[in-house]
């Protein structure tokens, strides 16, 4: 990324006034260097000095060393690391050499740890990992993580590969690994807060409330351009929506960019499938709707309801939490 599109960005941010978490995603964000990332980090550094943003990361660790760990103390990172698990779960996570990256990754979590930083992780479990639910969380507690997110392989942006979809063999995996969470629970479940939240909020018999807004989560490329509801859609071209791009931070604001989303053809199309899964769906008190990545990767469209992820995700997530609780 440019440094001219970080302090345009900053700018914009300057103008709204309101809190904003930036996200650095996106192939491995470490890679540009630590002198370039520090450069574009700081075009922020006021707005984190007055509270008004604060920045997370999502890294593969493989570059993390002292420095790295120095620089996300002194300004705040939240810190995610992408790991399947043990070498058998992560043998896809291999360097541009083609080689293995478990190792450089376990050093790179050895300087957070060093250091206190505390670090979430998420764990994507494909096809051959469902029956190893036990000895997946048993390695995410003994290495440290403060928190653990659980990706059911997923048909998503560049990952082509069908998501697994065998009922009786996931709702097993999420019960087994909710077994395991409610036995030992010194990690942070992210899937598994969010769902208890609401099945509380139901059992409670208050009415769900349906959010007016959806997340916008808006996307910020190397050069400016933006895309909203999903960072896949950067780079993405379909017949239907075209670029998905609705404006450049070089040429618009961020005001402007938020009100032609609101028209563009997507976006009416997001809105009109959570209407939809609404009407249709009885999990919708838990997910309420979805995600727009996942209905255009398994769709073409999205203005779609079901997909595997709310399947895998949410559907059995709260079968196998009911089933477990009863």
């Amino acid at each position: 990324m440019a440094l001219d599109t970080t302090n345009q960005v900053a700018e914009e941010l300057h103008k709204t006034g309101n809190y904003v978490e930036i996200i650095w995603h996106g192939g491995e964000p470490l890679s540009c260097g630590f002198n370039h990332f520090s450069q574009l980090a700081l075009s922020f550094e006021d707005l984190r000095e007055s509270g008004f943003i604060h920045h997370g990361i999502q890294s593969n660790a493989t570059l993390i060393d002292e420095r790295w760990c120095e620089f996300f103390h002194d300004h705040e990172f939240r810190v995610g690391i992408s790991l399947d698990g043990p070498p058998w779960a992560n043998t896809r996570r291999v360097g541009r050499d083609g080689k293995p990256a478990y190792r450089r990754i376990m050093v790179g979590i050895q300087e957070l740890k060093k250091a206190n930083i505390p670090f979430s992780i998420i764990c994507v479990v494909s096809h051959n990992d469902l029956g190893k639910a036990n000895d997946l969380y048993n390695f995410f507690t003994d290495i440290g993580c403060a928190s653990l997110g659980i990706n059911i392989e997923e048909r998503l942006g560049a990952n082509t590969n069908k998501s697994p979809d065998d009922n009786y063999k996931i709702v097993r995996f999420w019960r087994e690994l909710f077994s395991a969470w409610r036995a030992n629970p010194i990690i942070k479940m992210r899937d598994f807060d969010r769902v208890l939240s609401s099945l509380s909020l139901l059992s409670d018999d208050t009415p769900p409330v349906v959010p007016e807004l959806y997340d916008i989560f808006p996307s910020i490329a190397w050069n400016g351009d933006v895309v909203l509801l999903a960072p896949e859609f950067l780079n993405t071209v379909s017949n239907k929506y075209g670029s998905f791009i609705v404006g450049n931070v070089h040429r618009d604001s961020f005001i402007d960019i938020i009100r032609k989303g609101n028209s563009v053809q997507y976006i009416q199309d997001y809105v009109h499938g959570i209407e939809r899964c609404n009407n249709e769906c009885e999990y919708f008190p838990i997910c309420y709707g979805g995600q727009a990545g996942n209905k255009f990767s398994e769709h073409g469209t999205i203005d779609a309801t079901e997909t595997a992820f709310c399947r895998n995700s949410e559907m059995r997530l709260a079968d196998a939490i009911l089933e477990e609780l009863i």
